[in-house]
């Protein structure tokens, strides 16, 4: 098995929100969504993490598809979101299993494999830049005590 990455949670916020995932760069303001086979691939790395290997068994035991054109959509999309910095290597002290443990009957839908793809945007880095995001408690912010 190879290095496992998991998402750089120091820098990336991220949440799914009626099944799409948003991702924010809070060093950078950009704004990321994925199409195709993205959310499938980005549940198995945010977590514990896993390795480019495992992510590409189980979207291969979960989609219908060509092993090879599998293997290299995801290795293309894993490598984009190397690139644009949102994961980090993952602590091999950790637990090893991936964040998701499926079985084989679990991972299997039947759908055709599409191709992952990582949707960038810019135009409102300047606006998260100048207001940025942060975590707030049911209390609400600011909480004036």
């Amino acid at each position: 098995m190879g290095q496992r990455y998991r998402v750089d949670t120091e820098n990336i916020m991220h949440e799914t929100i009626d099944g799409e995932v948003v991702i924010v760069n809070l060093e950078t303001g950009t704004y990321y969504a994925f199409d195709g086979a993205g959310e499938f691939i980005w549940d198995r790395i945010s977590g514990a993490g896993a390795s480019l290997e495992q992510i590409i068994d189980a979207a291969c035991a979960h989609y219908r598809g060509l092993p090879q054109d599998i293997s290299a959509g995801v290795t293309r999309f894993f490598n984009a979101l190397q690139k644009e910095q949102m994961l980090v290597a993952a602590d091999d002290e950790a637990d090893t299993a991936p964040a998701t443990e499926s079985t084989a009957a679990d991972l299997a839908s039947g759908a055709a494999f599409e191709l992952p793809r990582l949707n960038i945007y810019t135009d409102m880095e300047a606006l998260l830049l100048a207001d940025p995001i942060h975590e707030v408690e049911s209390d609400g912010w600011p909480n004036l005590k």
